[in-house]
Parts: C-alpha cells; structure tokens; sequence
C-alpha cells in the first residue's frame, strides 16, 4: 500500500484474525474502496465477503459458478419484507392484516435477503440438510 496502487489483490485478509483487528482490516478495505480503489479479496470467510464487497464470484473446483452484485445474488426474490416501529410482541401476528391498525408504522419494505454462505451452497448444489 505504500505506492498507493489502483489494485490490490488480497487474499484472505482476516483469516486467523481476532474479532477486533479483522474489523480493522475490514475497515482499511472499506477505506481504500472510498479512495476509488479497486481491491480483489478471496475469502473462505463469507460474512467477511458480505462486510466488504459490492460484487462477488463463487469458485467452485477451479470453475467460475456465479458472479454478480452481492446485494441482487443473496436477495429472495419472491418474498417481502416489512420493518416496522413500535410494535408490541403480541400484535406481530396482526401485521398482515393490518399494520396501523397494530399501532405501527412501516419504516421499510424490502425484499429480504439469505446470506452469502447460503448463496454458495445453492451454487455449488448443496443443502445444509445434507451435511
């Protein structure tokens, strides 16, 4: 980094890392990317992945079997979510029927998202089920 490069390729920039100083470097990584760095980062440690990354590939045995934008390849598509305020544990169940009725109010609907790890199991073929 001292001749202050346009690319950076790291990898496994936390691994072994303790929780504290693996933040750290998650952060330098977040910092270079506002300079307008471009950083290749490989990791096993996929939440790492989703700290850091705006797009992403999934290798499988030397093959390339996904890439993309990290945020449209772990959404789920054919579902909606509904973040509200102010809701009691026991109107949760009336939501759908009636959000302001349940003296809430809806601050977000999205569309919720899996994680990269479940990402990369769908990729490659395989269930949590399975292990």
């Amino acid at each position: 980094l001292i001749n202050d490069p346009e690319v950076i390729f790291l990898d496994e920039p936390t691994s072994g890392l303790d929780p504290i100083v693996s933040r750290q470097v998650k952060d330098l990584i977040l910092d270079l990317k506002k300079k307008g760095k471009t950083v290749f980062m490989s990791s096993h440690l996929l939440a790492d992945i989703e700290d850091v990354c705006d797009r992403v590939g999934i290798m499988h045995l030397g093959v390339l079997r996904a890439t993309g934008s990290l945020r449209e390849m772990i959404r789920i598509p054919d579902k909606t979510q509904i973040t509200v305020s102010g809701l009691a544990e026991g109107k949760r169940l009336e939501v759908a029927q009636a959000v302001e009725a349940a003296g809430a109010t809806v601050d977000a609907i999205t569309e919720p998202h899996s994680t990269l790890e479940d990402l990369f199991l769908r990729v490659i073929g395989k269930r949590k089920e399975e292990n």
